[in-house]
């Protein structure tokens, strides 16, 4: 009896070990399960009553859910945008034109239900201006004290969806060049040959002023309009004498006084035809431009004369 005992202790010493061992693989097995689904997204929801075949009693059914790992408050709306063209051919007859930006805010689930600010900047190529004060020498008036701008852009446009204070503080404008404030700093660190920095704010104020005056620098605080929701247009004029070159047209996404993305698409305005041939000669060649132009000159001259001769 004593060693049917012994006997009986060692079975439960052993089914007891086997437990244990099925216990812990059970648990390795369900922290395996709980890993994948994890790392897999998937939820375990129960199906409504009466929906799917088969699933009758409501039994659980397994959905694959995909999660982008981005808190909801961070998927801030992003802007694409496009140009109606991407080339401004200028021709003889060129009159100037009209080009279209359109876009659209994509990647938008915030809680915010405010619509986002747009602002959009155009700008042309740098160029180098030289201005000149005019003064009165006795009966005439002559250029003197020339001062130069080493890379003012040669156009500049600024449209936005509202006035420019409303949108963000002029600090945060600043700061990412945008506004005429922004321009005239940028003016201010180009210029050349100034005395004082009264002079180079007066002299930038005035190149300013006389390229608003050939429609070169405009803005506009309406000139960005929301079709929909989340659709937005955008107009700017170039006049016959916008300058040649690559321009750049950047779109700003802000909100609450916050820049929240930015968009930039490329343009670029080129002479077409014969008249990019006198363009790039005049310019690869001036010595074979210039006596080319005496000829003809000298060549119409004769014709002229032999056309009205009075014999």
């Amino acid at each position: 009896m004593k060693r049917f005992m012994q006997g009986m202790g060692g079975v439960t010493a052993i089914a007891g070990l086997l437990l244990a061992f099925v216990a812990v693989a059970f648990t390795g097995l369900a922290r395996a399960q709980d890993a994948a689904n994890t790392a897999t997204n998937t939820m375990e929801l129960a199906q409504p009553t009466g929906q799917g075949a088969g699933d009758s009693e409501g039994r659980p059914v397994s959905v694959r859910v995909k999660k982008s790992g981005i808190p909801r408050k961070a998927q801030a709306p992003q802007v694409v945008a496009d140009l109606s063209t991407h080339t401004v051919a200028i021709k003889a007859d060129f009159a100037g034109t009209r080009v279209m930006l359109f876009g659209a805010l994509v990647g938008s689930r915030e809680e915010s239900k405010t619509r986002p600010d747009l602002i959009v900047v155009v700008r042309g190529p740098s160029r180098v201006f030289k201005m000149h004060r005019k003064r009165r020498v006795g009966p005439i008036w002559i250029n003197s004290d020339e001062r130069i701008f080493r890379a003012a852009p040669g156009y500049y446009a600024l449209l936005s969806s509202r006035p420019l204070a409303e949108i963000a503080p002029a600090d945060k404008l600043q700061k990412r060049g945008i506004g005429f404030g922004a321009l005239k700093a940028h003016l201010l660190a180009t210029g050349e040959g100034f005395k004082s920095l009264e002079e180079t704010n007066e002299y930038a104020d005035a190149l300013v002023r006389l390229l608003r005056r050939k429609g070169l620098y405009r803005t506009n605080d309406e000139g960005v309009r929301f079709t929909g929701r989340y659709l937005f247009r955008a107009t700017f004029d170039l006049p016959a004498n916008v300058p040649l070159g690559e321009y750049e047209a950047d779109v700003y996404l802000w909100r609450d006084g916050r820049l929240l993305g930015k968009f930039s698409s490329a343009l670029e305005i080129e002479k077409r035809g014969f008249e990019r041939f006198v363009y790039e000669v005049a310019h690869k060649r001036p010595l074979f431009y210039g006596v080319a132009a005496v000829i003809i000159a000298i060549a119409a001259g004769f014709a002229a004369a032999a056309v009205f001769r009075k014999d």
